[in-house]
């Protein structure tokens, strides 16, 4: 009889900090265990603040198992269609936006997200070692260049630079948008109400609808902020030792530091888990 282990379970990983190790490789004991997790009957999303493009480009070997949760929760694509599923574009005030951060701020970087990748608008030394190590290409474009809709915007700068940046944002129009850091150089912001939990959730709404309503249990497994609300969403949160300590503080788990596989013991933790729901 094959083994059906994972059956009803929906794991979402974050890449950089949890699956990546700091060099943003994909370590091969981590392709293993997925590739188990998926043999025995288990559902896979990979959840991130990069585009999809990205991804492909980078990691054409991360299996496509599902839609994947990408800018955030701005964007679920998926990669074996090459369709997207769910797009959630950024306030019409995006524009406006962008002028005042440009004016405002003058030395922090700013890249607009699409459904097409990501997009300059002006670098920094952050963005520019952040598309470097994304393989993206590094030419600034005028906003308006930019093609619709956009999806999610990205500040990078050192984390001095973003504390000003972010208590500016939070107070002007913190009503209107997701304010979020997915490391300490880069704010994210999204619509309001866009996160990788929201993502999470309608994600696992789209598989069960699939499933003729059979409920699936939710794992979520990442280290930072942009974690955050997807951790809260999901049934188990788990977390690499190196994850911030206020995502730490919401984590039933916590496991190794990402320079190590962290999917064996995350798989580890899933079947204890699942064993102590079946008593």
């Amino acid at each position: 009889m094959p083994d059906r282990t994972y059956e009803g379970v929906l794991l979402a990983c974050d890449l950089d900090g949890t699956l990546l190790d700091a060099r943003g490789v994909l370590h091969p004991e981590n392709l293993d265990a997925l590739h188990g997790f998926l043999a025995a009957g288990g559902r896979f999303a990979v959840a991130t603040g990069r585009s999809q493009a990205s991804v492909v480009r980078n990691l054409p070997q991360l299996p496509s198992d599902l839609p994947g949760i990408f800018c955030n929760g701005a964007h679920l694509y998926d990669r074996a269609t090459r369709t997207t599923v769910r797009a959630h574009p950024l306030p019409g005030s995006a524009g406006a936006l962008i002028d005042d951060l440009k004016t405002r701020f003058p030395s922090v970087g700013l890249e607009i997200f699409t459904s097409f990748g990501a997009h300059l608008v002006r670098t920094c030394p952050v963005l520019r070692r952040q598309l470097a190590a994304e393989d993206c290409q590094d030419a600034e474009l005028s906003p308006d260049e930019v093609p619709a809709p956009w999806l999610k915007l990205l500040i990078g700068g050192d984390p001095e630079e973003l504390v000003p940046v972010r208590a500016h944002l939070e107070a002007c129009c913190g009503s209107d948008w997701s304010i979020v850091k997915s490391d300490a150089h880069l704010l994210d912001l999204m619509a309001r109400g866009v996160s990788k939990g929201s993502a999470l959730r309608e994600l696992k709404a789209l598989l069960e609808e699939e499933r003729g309503g059979r409920r699936f249990r939710t794992v979520a497994v990442g280290d930072n902020e942009n974690d955050l609300d997807m951790l809260r969403a999901a049934d188990l949160a788990i977390v690499p030792e190196n994850g911030t300590h206020g995502v730490r503080s919401h984590a039933h788990h916590v496991v190794a530091h990402h320079a190590e596989p962290v999917l064996p013991a995350v798989l580890r933790i899933v079947r204890d888990d699942l064993g102590k729901i079946g008593k």
